[in-house]
């Protein structure tokens, strides 16, 4: 389906949402399908501007825009809908509210280096099968399980836990609110969505992406609460993580090992380190840069000081924005900073 059918199609289906009844406030915005050369917003096909780089918001002409991928939206016109409803959802967040204190000192660094190990892994499991007990007996319960693990990491790992409530608050809510438009365009698919991510957060595979791993969990948390009729508008204004939204009494919490862990980290390990001398053994160049803006979070393979990140990566060099597609490598000194930067060449 070309740009301006595919626009079309999602545009038509998103008059069968009901976005306030999703979020108290919340409507459609604009939003744009693009590729490398063309964008179609407002019905209109244009020349792709420059500030459409990702699946995201951009301020086109004023108002945020929620922007999409074309390749990356699936055949099915519902869930691409819903992609569309998550990214729209940013638009509203950002142009409602400032979440400048709330997540102060918070850094995509800290996502980036997360620290991978058994302890931090067999905790963060513990804590993840107390939400999926949590959501599926519909228990009060096992939520304060769920929070009080919780607590216990909050103590021992409170950069993790931080980026982990900011990835929730902002992209986990967005997930959520997908779901939710997923649920009224069509009931079935939703729940295959809710059992996939169910299934995905059992899998000790999933646990080596925090930042994927954080859209389920905050997703899955306010679909929980939903279940349990708790109310969660302190976090719809950007007022509270979705943790900090429920009240409760700490319970001393036990934390079951799995043995299947220490292998699985071994094991992680030696194929992020693989994959970098993989990319290293291709033919590849080395990019000059004064600064690097950002780039893709999603899909990173980390080893050591090297991050290997696909599609995006946006520099600055005198002073102007750069926006380069591709896969890259990005190595880190000791203060987390981007010192170097490769891309593989075009085949």
């Amino acid at each position: 389906m070309n740009l301006k059918n595919l626009y079309k199609s999602i545009n038509d289906r998103l008059d069968d949402i009901n976005f306030t009844q999703i979020v108290k406030g919340f409507n459609r915005c604009s939003f744009a399908i693009f590729n490398d050369e063309k964008a179609v917003i407002d019905g209109k096909t244009i020349s792709k501007p420059s500030q459409f780089v990702a699946n995201s918001v951009a301020d086109y002409n004023g108002p945020l825009v929620a922007t999409y991928y074309h390749e990356f939206l699936p055949n099915n016109l519902d869930k691409a809908t819903a992609l569309i409803v998550h990214e729209m959802y940013h638009a509203f967040q950002f142009g409602k509210m400032d979440y400048k204190m709330l997540l102060m000192n918070n850094s995509e660094k800290n996502g980036m280096f997360y620290d991978y190990s058994i302890d931090t892994i067999t905790l963060k499991y513990n804590e993840v099968m107390c939400l999926i007990d949590a959501y599926s007996n519909k228990s009060g319960e096992d939520y304060r399980r769920f929070l009080s693990v919780r607590k216990v990491r909050q103590d021992n790992y409170p950069k993790a836990l931080l980026y982990e409530n900011a990835t929730e608050l902002i992209e986990g809510t967005a997930t959520y609110v997908e779901m939710k438009a997923l649920e009224q365009l069509d009931e079935n698919l939703f729940m295959q969505e809710v059992e996939q991510t169910v299934y995905s957060l059992g899998n000790i595979e999933s646990y080596f992406s925090i930042r994927e791993l954080s859209y389920k969990v905050g997703a899955l948390m306010l679909l929980t609460l939903d279940e349990l009729k708790i109310d969660f508008d302190n976090v719809i204004d950007g007022e509270s993580f979705i943790s900090d939204s429920y009240k409760y009494d700490y319970l001393e919490p036990e934390i079951r090992s799995r043995v299947e862990i220490k292998d699985k980290v071994k094991k992680k390990s030696m194929e992020n380190k693989a994959a970098i001398d993989q990319f290293f053994s291709k033919d590849y160049c080395k990019i000059d840069f004064d600064k690097v803006i950002g780039y893709n979070p999603m899909g990173i393979i980390r080893s050591e000081d090297k991050l290997l990140v696909k599609f995006l990566v946006i520099i600055e060099v005198d002073g102007e924005e750069h926006t380069l597609n591709g896969e890259f490598c990005l190595i880190f000194d000791e203060n987390i900073e981007c010192i170097e930067l490769y891309k593989l060449k075009d085949v």
